[in-house]
């Protein structure tokens, strides 16, 4: 049986040699590279052309959704799953809208990846129970505008409506408009409301 060839894509160096320690030696797969940034993954998908690929969510120089979206962008049937600490609601969807046919946690056992290479490379999704959850409770949310989204960034970091109107240049009108529509769109009571089931869904990330 032909070896699946697996590209590994991950920041954290322990990471990325328990991957490759686990995946290199395994009678079914064969390593098609390692690496460390979203550029470089991107790079080594158009140099390698692996029938997989394991990527971080969080990677220096662009996110997994990010790669995700070039390396589609360049090969339409490629197979990729997102092997990530971070399971909230916005990023998982993040990740299947710009094609990943996988996502599981880094908390899960390996004999799962590599139930989830296998299914993917074959061209099937692959999403654990929980994940698939989160995926069709997102399907039935209104998506925010790239200024809403704006808006409710702002409102997370504390922005008053006058400092947002200032800050992106808009008319006091308009900044309600905007706030309201979220609201609407969060099913939220009030700007704390909304920047609380925000935060919960992944939708806006505070660096405390």
């Amino acid at each position: 049986m032909k070896k699946i060839r697996v590209l590994i894509a991950d920041d954290h160096e322990m990471v990325l040699r328990g991957l490759a320690d686990g995946i290199g030696p395994h009678p079914d797969f064969e390593l098609a590279g390692e690496v460390s940034t979203g550029p470089d993954a991107v790079a080594a998908y158009k140099e390698q052309k692996p029938d997989v690929v394991l990527l971080d969510f969080r990677m220096p120089g662009a996110n997994g959704d990010q790669v995700t979206e070039e390396i589609v962008a360049f090969d339409p049937e490629a197979k990729i799953i997102m092997l990530t600490s971070y399971e909230w609601e916005e990023d998982i969807w993040r990740a299947v809208i710009a094609g990943a046919l996988g996502y599981i946690p880094k908390s899960c056992h390996m004999d799962e990846i590599y139930q989830c290479i296998v299914e993917v490379a074959a061209g099937k999704r692959y999403f654990p129970p929980n994940i698939m959850q989160k995926i069709e409770a997102r399907e039935k949310r209104e998506t925010l505008t790239a200024r809403e989204q704006q808006v409710l960034s702002l409102l997370a970091g504390g922005f008053s409506n006058k400092e947002i109107m200032t800050h992106l240049s808009l008319s006091t009108g308009t900044v309600r408009t905007h706030v309201s529509s979220i609201l609407a769109k969060l099913n939220a009571n009030d700007r704390t409301h909304a920047v609380v089931k925000a935060v919960r869904r992944g939708m806006v990330h505070l660096d405390l």
